[in-house]
């Protein structure tokens, strides 16, 4: 080559780079999937009147035109909201709600928005009540968790087309058999397709916004390195500075740029994304080019190229992955980090494919035995084949809402109780109630006779209730229904707290019908004007240091040392057979990934009170009646949880507080959970509600659950 021509290379190559650089750095704000990060009201509040405004606050800037807000009923009646309004920022919309009449009861706000940042669609609901004092049974959810399955498929095709064009390059480059042109022509012009179904080009291609103009720039960069692929040196360099600026843009039009240190993420995503797309590619330009006379040199100079590429691309994707999965919780609790997983294990598995080409079959070409080559280009073929399964899943990580950052904690209330007692005529009627604000509160009636003599036969014990309306002063209805009796407790009863559904003085008629014997009626007073709901908190996540028992060491310490012995003695043994050797290596690999995960199961993030130390004195008996008040719904007597196929119970959750995970919590980061609770769970903060000194209490109830043997979930 002249001089004068490398010059012109250089700056070809520097003016791209710049031009790349300063779109990378301009991605600061862009973002993927708008989150809801903060709402008034927050999602699970209790309000004692409905709100004039509802107002959302989001990740990402979104579409004026695209906000969408319906504030509906219990019922599935709506009330009427204004046009949604979106400051100039585009991260905050509200609308005005409309209330022709006060009404008390459960309400939800539908929402859905497209970001502006790259015009991936939202949607969720916020969940919240008026004049009840209780939280809604669901909270709702922040966000839609994954795109049409036609968005995810189309930029696996975009993916595959630019891990085709890199094949090209490689080949060409590296002067083996040319892969045909036109192929490359064909994967751009898929390429460009696929990007316009990306971008939703039946919408108008609104490229206002940063993201996706991006994709748009990727796609352009994608299309010109296909056209380039011609015999000629020059064009295969100003192919392969497209190729790489077609990457750049794309990594920096997803979910990195929209994370805090942007910048390092999208650099660090670009790094993943480009050696992933070249691995692949260089694969597929080995299979397409090998050759009984050239394999035993290419496959070994792919073999050592690759194991440098692997383990760069392996730590730039653990570098990375902690700016989208914000919390050790997130890594099996979310969509995202349970498709990062299984991506991982594919990839595991992919290196096992590829050891056995490096170490296997490779030695066998070298002998001459023509027969190992076929075996090599099956053993890449399936290799290859299963690097397409790892695009996919990237396509549809890119396509996932990641983990949010921010979550809400609901607060539990002060405990509140009712006890009273009435006699009417012979009988002795009682109405005792632990509050807990919570839809699992329940009041008991218990009917006995005045003279301590055998109670008789009981038909039925009728509830009527009817409370005066703060507004107007007036006495209003309420309901009339059959208390239900407790099994194996002869004159007792129960009846849900939802009956009484508004703060209100209340008036409850009790209606004892006795066999062979008239009514008796007692009236009770119950004032819930003070039983109100903690407002729930929005609470930062963060990663932290896990506790790793010594069992976890030891199982990490055997992932480790399974697939280098194994590596090892096949080296040391000599020739082995490719399939049995593929075989060997695969099953090493799952073995491995087996005990990883084990390992990674015995973990428990440690919180920042991990350290504090316990009192040395607890009240058992208290403890005791404050874990079967507030606990005992969800955690079940013996702490093993409650089995979430029962109908009665409405959470939907029913955790475990003595498995392995539980155990290796120390005192001081049982009381940090039970005291600021768990975010996006049912478990919340318990800080209003207990002092300090039962929040102890409970850590050395749970204590003495824990050094009993393991039992099952409560059916």
């Amino acid at each position: 080559m002249t001089t004068a021509f490398l010059r012109s290379i250089r700056r070809v190559a520097l003016a791209t780079f710049i031009a790349v650089f300063m779109v990378w750095m301009g991605a600061e704000s862009a973002g993927a999937h708008a989150r809801l990060t903060n709402s008034s009201p927050l999602s699970g509040s209790a309000l004692a009147t409905m709100p004039s405004v509802i107002s959302l606050e989001f990740s990402e800037p979104v579409v004026p035109g695209s906000v969408n807000l319906v504030l509906e009923r219990d019922d599935g009646s709506s009330i009427a909201l204004s046009a949604p309004v979106v400051d100039a920022g585009g991260h905050h919309a509200q609308a005005t709600a409309y209330q022709s009449a006060a009404a008390q009861g459960a309400y939800q706000v539908r929402w859905s928005v497209r970001s502006a940042a790259d015009g991936h669609d939202s949607a969720g609901l916020i969940a919240f009540t008026v004049g009840t004092g209780r939280a809604p049974i669901s909270a709702g959810t922040t966000g839609s968790q994954r795109d049409p399955w036609w968005q995810i498929a189309a930029l696996t095709v975009w993916l595959l087309a630019l891990a085709t064009i890199a094949a090209g390059i490689i080949a060409s480059l590296l002067s083996w058999k040319r892969i045909e042109s036109m192929v490359n022509l064909g994967a751009g012009v898929i390429l460009v397709f696929a990007a316009l179904v990306v971008l939703r080009a039946w919408d108008g291609l609104d490229l206002s916004s940063r993201s996706p103009r991006l994709q748009y720039i990727s796609a352009v960069f994608g299309f010109v390195a296909s056209l380039l692929l011609v015999p000629r040196r020059w064009a295969t360099i100003l192919a392969s500075i497209a190729w790489l600026s077609a990457v750049v843009a794309l990594s920096a039009s997803g979910h990195a740029a929209g994370v805090d240190r942007s910048t390092l993420a999208t650099g660090l995503l670009s790094i993943h994304s480009l050696l992933a797309l070249a691995w692949l590619g260089a694969l597929g330009a080995l299979v397409a080019t090998v050759l009984p006379d050239n394999a035993a040199y290419r496959i070994g100079w792919y073999s050592r190229i690759a194991i440098w590429g692997v383990l760069a691309l392996g730590v730039a994707g653990l570098i990375f992955a902690p700016f989208e999965i914000t919390g050790n919780r997130a890594v099996t609790g979310s969509t995202y980090g349970r498709t990062l997983l299984i991506k991982s294990a594919i990839v595991i598995l992919v290196l096992a494919i590829a050891a056995t080409n490096r170490w296997v079959v490779r030695p066998i070409i070298e002998t001459g035995d023509t027969g190992a080559v076929r075996s090599a280009r099956l053993t890449m073929g399936v290799e290859l084949a299963v690097l397409a399964v790892v695009v996919c899943l990237a396509a549809v990580l890119s396509s996932t809402a990641p983990p949010p950052d921010r979550v809400v904690t609901q607060v539990a209330s002060p405990i509140r109780t009712v006890e009273q007692s009435v006699n009417s005529a012979d009988l002795r009627i009682d109405l005792t109630g632990t509050i807990t604000g919570t839809v699992d509160d329940s009041f008991r009636i218990n009917v006995a006779e005045v003279d301590g003599s055998s109670l008789g036969e009981i038909q039925r014990v009728i509830v009527a209730t009817s409370y005066r309306d703060p507004a107007t002063g007036q006495a209003q209805p309420g309901e009339r229904f059959d208390a239900d009796p407790v099994p194996g407790q002869p004159g007792s009863y129960q009846f849900s707290a939802l009956h009484l559904s508004r703060q209100a003085e209340w008036t409850v008629d009790v209606t004892v019908r006795p066999a062979g014997k008239l009514d008796d009626t007692a009236t009770f007073p119950v004032d819930t004007n003070d039983w109100q709901a903690e407002s729930p908190r929005i609470t930062a996540v963060r990663w932290t240091w896990p506790i790793v028992p010594p069992a976890a060491w030891a199982l990490l310490a055997l992932a480790i040392a399974i697939p280098l012995i194994g590596i090892v003695v096949i080296r040391r043994h000599g020739q082995v057979a490719p399939l049995s050797g593929t075989i060997l290596l695969i099953a090493l690999a799952m073995i491995s990934s087996g005990f990883a995960i084990q390992s990674w199961q015995r973990t428990a993030p440690r919180t920042s009170g991990h350290d504090l130390a316990a009192p040395s004195e607890t009240d058992p008996v208290a403890a005791q009646t404050t874990y079967q008040t507030l606990c005992l719904a969800c955690h079940g007597p013996n702490g093993a949880g409650i089995d979430q196929s029962n109908p009665e119970h409405q959470h939907g959750s029913g955790t475990g507080l003595v498995d392995p995970k539980s155990r290796v919590l120390s005192d001081g980061d049982l009381y940090t959970l039970i005291t600021n609770g768990v975010g996006d769970t049912d478990m919340p903060a318990f800080d209003l509600a207990l002092s300090d000194a039962e929040r102890w209490d409970l850590v050395a109830f749970l204590r003495n659950l824990q050094a009993r043997p393991p039992l099952t979930p409560t059916p």
